[in-house]
């Protein structure tokens, strides 16, 4: 199936592009802060895929339910995960760590009843360094917020939804990411899943001490889990809001590219890596995009 594209113009001033995609995002945040705090709703869930902006959207309605007097706490299904070691396999070898098994759903819904009940909750924190759990928890009173929000791949899981807490209670959102890029005259631009791949490298190198290598034996398996473990929730989306941009390239380019040489010959993903590379060096860079 053919997927959307946006094209990408050095005729178009480069300002005006990220100026009316910012404006265009950040509107849909905005718009979403004003539905949870006209209907007053204590939860907000907030699901996505692999680095479609959940936690960049998380911070912005924090920051937009804040403007309007609420105070907030957001914490996310990642720290849920139980250790490393004990995550499923695939046929090949690689962990799953985005199974639904590999996250503590009966911890999340314990917490999220107690919420609901006005209860003081302890969350866990999770070292993606390690893989594992750390030690320091998190004590949260909800007397002390008026929402509470929920980010992860797995926050509209109708296992982790159903009856906690009361649909009246909750807004729920979905972030999407279905428009490649590709430059203007050319025929061969990334896909909606090399977009966010090329957000996944940057994220896994930065975050999780993790090469591009790693980063592309995972993501095999990201793709073909979302399938099972995320699209199917999609339904329980009041909200669904594009985290798509046109521009994102050539800010990625640069950084990624970098991470992208570091695959060397004989790697079972250096032609991976190489093709990957040649799509992003149709890009400019960040400051040649923005020059007038």
């Amino acid at each position: 199936m053919k997927h959307q594209e946006h094209v990408f113009s050095m005729e178009t001033r480069a300002k005006d592009v990220i100026a009316r995609e910012e404006k265009r995002y950040w509107d849909g945040v905005e718009a979403a802060a004003a539905r949870v705090a006209e209907q007053n709703a204590r939860f907000v869930f907030l699901a996505g895929p692999s680095c479609s902006g959940k936690t960049t959207t998380s911070l912005g309605l924090i920051n937009s339910l804040r403007k309007r007097g609420k105070k907030v706490f957001a914490f996310s299904t990642d720290d849920f995960f139980f250790n490393e070691e004990h995550a499923g396999h695939f046929e090949d070898g690689m962990p799953d760590y985005d199974a639904f098994s590999h996250t503590d759903s009966a911890y999340i819904r314990k917490v999220l009843a107690g919420l609901a009940r006005g209860e003081k909750v302890i969350l866990p924190t999770f070292d993606f360094l390690r893989g594992r759990r750390a030690e320091e928890t998190i004590l949260l009173d909800p007397a002390r917020y008026d929402v509470t929000i929920l980010e992860g791949i797995h926050a509209l899981n109708d296992h982790i939804l159903d009856g906690l807490p009361e649909k009246e209670a909750r807004v729920c959102l979905f972030l999407s990411t279905t428009c490649g890029v590709r430059m203007d005259g050319e025929t061969d631009g990334l896909a909606p899943e090399e977009v966010r791949l090329c957000r996944r490298i940057i994220r896994d190198y930065k975050h999780r001490g993790a090469d591009a290598e790693r980063s592309f034996a995972l993501w095999v398996h990201v793709l073909e889990s979302e399938k099972e473990i995320l699209t199917p929730f999609r339904k329980n989306a009041q909200i669904v809001l594009s985290t798509d941009f046109s521009y994102e390239p050539a800010v990625a380019r640069t950084e990624v590219i970098a991470r992208l040489s570091e695959v060397k010959p004989g790697s079972a993903w250096y032609d991976t890596a190489r093709t990957l590379m040649k799509k992003l060096e149709k890009f400019p860079v960040l400051q040649e995009f923005l020059a007038d």
